[in-house]
């Protein structure tokens, strides 16, 4: 019988095994956010359209991402966001980018950093990139 090692960083719903394979499911539903955005052929902007999210504070988790794999930040501030949101074609920014910011803070998508003015993306927010890189 196969020992399965999936449970720990992607939770026990991850443990078992694919009925087809006797492989973890781990192997196959795990996106690792960094790998994704590296390897992903585009612009923030394209990426965006691709992931298509409900919101303002998703769009914003996206862009902290996208910094923090595409740009080595090991955090990111308001002011990051919002230029590299402005900069995107075909990309509209938020009305109340203040607003939205919070919002993404208050979901929990976003943890300030100690002793800094920025913000790092929170493991709420890598659970909710990796859902969405599923779809």
């Amino acid at each position: 019988m196969p020992v399965h090692a999936a449970e720990g960083a992607y939770g026990a719903e991850l443990a078992g095994t694919s009925p087809q394979t006797d492989y973890p499911q781990a192997a196959f539903s795990a996106i690792e956010p960094g790998a994704f955005i590296t390897s992903f052929m585009g612009s923030l902007g394209d990426l965006v359209a691709r992931i298509q999210p409900r919101g303002f504070a998703e769009t914003i988790l996206i862009a902290a991402i996208w910094l923090h794999y595409r740009d080595g930040r090991g955090f990111v501030t308001r002011d990051d966001v919002r230029r590299v949101l402005r900069r995107q074609e075909h990309l509209r920014m938020p009305r109340n980018f203040s607003r939205d910011f919070h919002v993404a803070v208050s979901r929990g998508y976003l943890d300030a950093v100690e002793n800094e003015d920025g913000y790092i993306v929170s493991q709420l927010g890598y659970q909710w990139f990796q859902s969405e890189c599923r779809n």
